[in-house]
């Protein structure tokens, strides 16, 4: 239940908001959003979530089946919006309709990198990278952004994604000329520029 519920007794569109963050982080981290079994900073997966997030360390509590085979990118969203979702102040959620974009967004992500993988390794050996998922400060951000470091076909590559949707900026490096373009600069017209 979002921590807000505790002290107005009210239901609203973010509830939902956060009550679907949550559904995000369970079939990200496989694991049930409240478990007394574990350590008690542990125990609530939103709460444990969002710290691991904040302290890079989001990438050793997903679920290792999804290891390698989900794109960087799409995974970075994926966090991304889930994030936001259990946020604990209301005002602070996304919109579910800013969460679905952002959704298929992510999947088109998916999509995309699946073909490239696959054109590259037609027998399905090739698997995405491991990656690390660290917050970075963005002084002209109005808070923290995100920083999502790994390897693509060889090439070292960093994403930064501010912590606010409307001001998200996705770079790629071109592996063969190895210089960053932008992907997309605004949520609201990402389809568009990919």
């Amino acid at each position: 239940m979002e921590p807000e519920y505790a002290q107005s007794r009210q239901l609203t569109d973010k509830s939902d908001v956060y009550s679907f963050g949550v559904v995000l982080f369970e079939v990200l981290c496989a694991r049930k959003p409240v478990n007394v079994k574990l350590e008690e900073e542990q125990r609530n997966l939103a709460q444990w979530a969002r710290r691991c997030v904040r302290e890079g360390k989001i990438q050793y509590i997903i679920d290792p089946f999804l290891m390698g085979k989900i794109s960087p990118e799409c995974f970075k969203n994926f966090v991304q919006v889930a994030e936001k979702c259990v946020r604990d102040h209301r005002n602070q959620r996304p919109t579910m309709r800013d969460v679905t974009e952002k959704l298929e967004f992510a999947l088109e992500l998916q999509e995309k990198a699946d073909a490239a993988k696959q054109a590259i390794s037609p027998d399905g050996v090739y698997v995405y990278p491991d990656l690390s998922f660290h917050l970075v400060d963005d002084h002209h951000d109005h808070g923290h952004g995100y920083e999502v470091l790994g390897l693509h076909g060889g090439t070292d590559f960093t994403t930064t994604v501010g912590s606010d949707s409307v001001e998200s900026s996705l770079l790629s490096v071109d592996t063969e000329s190895g210089k960053t373009r932008d992907v997309f600069s605004d949520a609201s017209n990402s389809k568009s520029q990919v």
